[in-house]
This record gives structure tokens, sequence and C-alpha cells, in this order.
């Protein structure tokens, strides 16, 4: 169930393969994502940069790494839309690259939350503030889902209003899996819309895998106070890998994923003792083009053992310094990597947009130049819309969150004090 909805390959789909290459050809990738990047650089996103007050550590090839993966979800899914078109049949694009291009983002997506976390859980020898991290989360996740769900929901019932299709209590719990911030991956159809979740392009089935690994941190942090974490992280990549290849289908996607998290979670622990190859910048830099292009155009299976190979060699390369001839960390990438999460959950209902109503449907699938064209159109809104989002939700709800936590924390506190004993035997 992985990769936006992966579904079963049909005959129909791969007799189009000839029909579609002209759709799918590569050339308009790379002029829409230097067209972004122009955008992105502009001052029309300027409001995506951190305010200086914002302290928070970061690694600056990390945050130019995200816009591009954003990115690459995003044309993963217009990759797939043509065909959507043509048969309403969500399944993967004819071309091998746009196919890749979605697992390849979530892939390093996860690698990068296992680097993160671990690499935190490594600097507070596993005893972190988890009240304040999980909050954190919450606070990070919550607030910008809810806007895109709740803006899915208004399509939905703006066009099956007035007609109630299910009985209450089944649309309730299709509400409450809707609302439950990415727990709950069923993704199901609301009120009787057919293929709910593609109006959000089936992104939000990653966040599971997200809140499963924050769940199992405590778990992990044990791992952490250990001299022997990297060998614990770096072991748990072959034998998740090792245990995928002989699972059933749906114990694979979730061993295929803890193994993306352990290669984030090696490259922490190296990093930490300082295991690092050393290259020089425009040495490593071509190595990690070169994995990166293996990685989206050798795989047969998007996640399969040669893709984690491939991307986690070239995430190790990333978070050592590699910055892909300073292109991660150049004002542009790191704009659009602020803003990468409301890229990569607001994506469907601009595609949506631009895609479905009936007279831009006909331009977009009279020519290649047509549909690339509106492709374009719709992710400069998108670039847009998720710079907007972050300042007027993300940045807020961040706030909102350290505000509750030091509200929480001070409240804590004060009720420890009045604990206190005082001489006399009496309490305060």
């Amino acid at each position: 169930m992985l990769a936006e909805g992966t579904h079963v390959q049909t005959s129909r789909w791969a007799g189009a393969v000839g029909l579609n290459l002209a759709f799918h050809s590569v050339w308009p990738l790379f002029v829409c994502v230097g067209i972004l990047l122009v955008l992105a650089r502009s001052p029309l996103l300027a409001g995506a940069d951190p305010p200086p007050s914002d302290r928070t550590p970061r690694v600056a090839t990390l945050d130019g790494l995200r816009g591009f993966l954003a990115l690459a979800v995003v044309f993963h899914h217009v990759g797939i839309y043509h065909n959507y078109m043509l048969a309403e049949r969500w399944t993967f694009p004819p071309s091998r690259v746009y196919s890749l291009l979605g697992a390849t983002g979530v892939s390093l997506f996860f690698m990068i939350t296992g680097y993160l976390f671990w690499g935190r859980l490594l600097r507070t020898r596993g005893r972190p503030d988890w009240f304040s991290l999980y909050a954190g989360r919450l606070f990070r996740i919550g607030p910008l889902y809810l806007v895109a769900v709740g803006a899915m929901l208004l399509i939905v019932f703006c066009l099956t209003w007035p007609t109630l299709e299910v009985a209450p209590r089944q649309l309730a719990a299709q509400l409450a899996s809707w609302l439950s911030l990415g727990v709950d991956s069923r993704e199901p159809d609301v009120n009787g819309y057919a293929q709910t979740f593609s109006l959000l392009a089936g992104v939000t089935w990653s966040l599971q895998f997200e809140w499963f690994f924050y769940a199992s941190l405590p778990v992990l942090a044990l791992a952490a106070r250990r001299r022997w974490h990297l060998a614990f992280a770096a072991s748990g990549v072959p034998v998740c890998l090792v245990a995928a290849h002989f699972a059933p289908l749906d114990q694979h996607d979730w061993l295929v994923c803890v193994a993306l998290f352990a290669s984030g979670m090696a490259a922490a622990s190296m990093q930490a003792k300082r295991k690092g190859l050393g290259l020089p910048d425009a040495v490593a830099s071509a190595l990690v083009v070169l994995l990166i292009a293996l990685a989206v155009s050798i795989p047969d299976h998007p996640y399969s053992v040669t893709s984690v190979v491939l991307l986690a060699t070239a995430f190790h390369l990333i978070v050592s310094g590699s910055t892909l001839f300073g292109l991660l960390v150049s004002r542009a990438a790191r704009r659009l990597g602020d803003i990468s999460y409301g890229i990569y959950l607001l994506q469907g209902l601009f595609l949506a947009a631009v895609f479905r109503p009936a007279s831009l449907k006909e331009a977009a699938l009279a020519s290649p130049l047509a549909y690339w064209s509106l492709a374009l159109a719709a992710t400069v809104l998108l670039v847009l819309a998720a710079c907007v989002a972050h300042t007027l939700v993300e940045r807020p709800g961040i706030k909102l969150g350290r505000y509750v936590t030091e509200m929480l924390k001070r409240s804590a506190a004060r009720g420890e004090s009045e604990q206190l004993p005082v001489p006399g035997g009496a309490r305060r």
C-alpha cells in the first residue's frame, strides 16, 4: 500500500504506455522545477524565510533537500493524473521515472525523520523532554493537516450535498478516520464520493508511519543511551530488508519503512561518532546525483532493496555536508524546504483544481504542451499557497504548541511546589 495509493498495474495501463509516453517526458519536469526555483528565489516567497527569533538548530542541506523531495512527490502525481483523467484509475504512471519519483521522495523524508529524532535522542543520551517532543509534533503536523482535510471534506460535501449517501454512523466513522491526523490511514470514501483520497493525492498515508516512529522513540531511547547505538541502528537496515523480502505484502510495507527510518538513524549515529567519508563537496555531490539518478531509473519496485541502499548512501553523503554543487543550501531550495509540508499536503487540491474541471481536463488531454502548462500553473499556485499556509497556519501552530507546552510545564511546576512540605508540617 506504499507510494500514495499504490495499486496493482493493469493490462489496460500497461497497454497505454505507448500512447502516454509523450505526456511523461522528463524534460518538462526539469523546466518546471527550474521555474519553481526562480519563483522560490523571488520576493514572492520571502515570507517563507524563518524569522530572526527562530534559533532552532538546522541542518542546511536537509532544509534544501526537503523542498526537492516534496516536488518529487508532486510530479509523481502529475505523472499519475494523465491516466487518472483517461480512466479514473489511480495507478502508477507508465514512466519508470515518474513512478519512482514519489517513492524516492517519501523514502528520503522517512530517512530525515529517523536522522533528526534519533540524533535528538543521542544528544540527550536517550532522555529528551518527552512532553515537548510530542507536543511539538502534534502542533507541527496537526493544524495544516486539519486545514487540508477540511478543504477536502468541503469539496466532497459541496459535490454530494444535500444527499446523505451513507448511514449517519458510517459517515461519522469516515470523518473520524480522516480527522485522526493520519493515525488511521484507511482514507475511506466520504458520503459515497468515489476515491475521496484522490482529492489529496493520497499523501496522508505516510503520516501513519511517522506516528508509528514517534511512538517507538521511548523504546529506541534505551538503545540511544548505549555505546553500541551505531551497531543497533545500522543492523536494523539489513535485518528489516531481509525480513521484508520474505514477508507478505502488508508486512513488507512496514518493514521497508522501518529500514528507511533505520537508515536515517544510522546516518545520525555515524555522524555522532564522527565516521564520515570526508570527500570533497564536488565529488560527494557528483556521487549523490549519480545515486539518486540510479534510484529513480533502475529498480522495478519503488521500495526495493536496491532503492533503499542507493538512497541511504546518498542520504549519508548529504548529511555529511554534500550540497549538490551548492543547490541544497541555496535560498530557493531552503525556502522550498521550509514550506515543504504544505507542498506535500496541499498538492492534491491544486492538481484537482486544474485537471478536473471539464474544460481544463479536455484541454490537458489535447496535447502534452497543454498538459504540462496546466501542471506548471498548478505547481506555481501550490508553492504560493504553501508559503501562505506556512505563514498563517504552520508557524502560528508551532508557536501555539510552544506556548501550550510552556504553560503546562509551569502549571505542573506550581502543582509540585504546592506539595512541598514546609517547617511545622504544614503545606503551602
